[in-house]
């Protein structure tokens, strides 16, 4: 009798095991099927890492990619995950400020802009003052006050990082400028200093191993004019013109540049062109600020505008390109934005355009 009731309760309890587990079993499917989904999708982004406009693991692997492969822009991202639409509101419409970047085709623009200031009626201010872009705030303050007193309409262009008006109490006026491919533009940089400098011998020309400087050497050797370090203070690059006169702004691949540039752009920026898809630039600036550039495309290419090319420049191997394009982290990023938001202002036009079409056809 004793080891009955012993029993009965050792039998039970086994017998109660397999049932317990029937319950459990879906839930360790579950759990099963999640943990691969999860290593799935980690082995994916290790394999293309892409951080929304371009795959950063190509842009920073230097000569592990070709040239195509580094430039390339991720496609499988949608555009229409950032809103790209540009609100007018609160700022002033009747002035355009082109805080023009260097060898980003400026001279060209400028030259469209005075044409067609006076087609279009307003006018253009042009400043002299090419080499003091980080202003204190007491020259900040003088250039926000020189802008407002310039009768409107008009426009202006000078080579400045981005000043916020709104810091002073003022209303910003429209801004407007032209980005190039990061590395292109430290190459053009680079000759096109040589070239002034040669040109304005009877100012006092630099010592001839400056002037005669081997560029790949120059990248290859670490040197200081050639070499862009994370941290390190810049003011030859890109991002400053659109992030500001905050010192940080200088600091190379600092997430808080970027960060602020793109939203400087998004808020005082209708149009950021690129110098690679002039025709697109020239088609958005056209449609989206009509009183200033209506006309601007047909007179680029039917016309002599003025056109600041370097003809000293050498070829760079693309070997030597790659090793400055490894480092150039926050540039790209910042340019591939610009290039994914001028594409979808100009898929917006061709949009609208097409409806006003479909509404011409319904009225006749």
């Amino acid at each position: 009798m004793y080891v009955r009731l012993y029993m009965g309760p050792v039998v039970e309890e086994m017998v109660h095991v397999p049932v317990s587990f029937q319950r459990l079993w879906p839930i360790c499917i579950l759990v099963l099927v999640t943990t691969l989904f999860l290593i799935y999708t980690v082995l994916n982004l290790m394999k293309n890492p892409s951080t929304g406009s371009f795959n950063l693991r190509k842009i920073t692997s230097g000569r592990n990619c070709s040239t195509t492969e580094c430039l390339a822009i991720d496609h499988s991202v949608v555009t229409n995950n950032i809103n790209f639409s540009f609100d007018f509101r609160g700022l002033d419409v009747d002035k355009l400020l082109y805080n023009r970047a260097p060898k980003c085709g400026s001279t060209t623009i400028y030259s469209i802009m005075q044409k067609l200031s006076v087609d279009l009626g307003y006018q253009h201010y042009n400043s002299k003052i090419y080499n003091k872009k980080l202003l204190d705030e007491s020259q900040q303050r003088r250039f926000v006050k020189r802008v407002k007193r310039m009768p409107s309409p008009c426009s202006f262009d000078r080579h400045v990082f981005f000043v916020n008006f709104s810091q002073f109490g003022e209303t910003s006026p429209l801004y407007i400028n032209v980005v190039r491919d990061p590395v292109e533009r430290i190459v053009s940089s680079y000759f096109y200093r040589r070239a002034a400098a040669k040109r304005r011998a009877n100012q006092g020309r630099p010592n001839e191993y400056w002037m005669n400087k081997n560029f790949e050497q120059c990248v290859l050797s670490s040197d200081p004019e050639c070499t862009f370090i994370d941290g390190g203070i810049y003011s030859v690059l890109l991002l400053p013109y659109f992030c500001g006169q905050d010192r940080r702004c200088l600091i190379h691949n600092h997430p808080w540049a970027l960060w602020q540039a793109k939203q400087n752009i998004q808020r005082f920026y209708p149009v950021v062109g690129v110098l690679e898809d002039m025709n697109t630039t020239l088609i958005v600036l056209e449609n989206t600020l009509p009183r200033f550039f209506r006309g601007a495309f047909k007179l680029y290419h039917n016309t002599e505008i003025r056109r600041n090319q370097n003809t000293r420049k050498k070829e760079v191997a693309e070997e030597i390109k790659d090793v400055l394009r490894a480092n150039l982290t926050a540039e790209y990023e910042l340019y591939f934005f610009i290039q994914r938001r001028l594409r979808q202002q100009l898929h917006d036009i061709q949009m609208k355009n097409k409806e006003k079409k479909y509404v011409k056809s319904k009225i006749k």
